[in-house]
């Protein structure tokens, strides 16, 4: 999902707004409230869309920590990492044919 120009500069803006660390602890807290989410998903205590919101609320905190850290570093990981885990996926299909 490409980031469009009016959301690259609200991400811009939050950093001179609220400050780096500021951020950095929303993306933390964010990421717990998806933690939650899904343990309450799987005890049947949530809703499918309790967990599609705090996705939604994690990867918007993931696009203002990749403008922070460098977005086309952070791009090369993710390429390099889905790679291996497509690798890693067809192996373990094979392997779990042959048993």
């Amino acid at each position: 999902m490409a980031i469009d120009f009016k959301l690259k500069n609200a991400l811009i803006k939050a950093r001179i707004v609220y400050g780096d660390n500021f951020l950095i602890d929303l993306a933390i807290e964010e990421m717990g409230e998806l933690i939650v989410a899904l343990n309450h998903y799987r005890r049947n205590r949530f809703e499918a869309k309790e967990v599609q919101e705090e996705i939604a609320d994690v990867m918007l905190a993931m696009k203002e920590l990749q403008e922070m850290f460098g977005i086309g570093e952070v791009v090369d990981f993710y390429r390099a990492k889905c790679e291996r885990f497509e690798n890693r996926v067809d192996h373990d299909a094979l392997t779990a044919k042959e048993v």
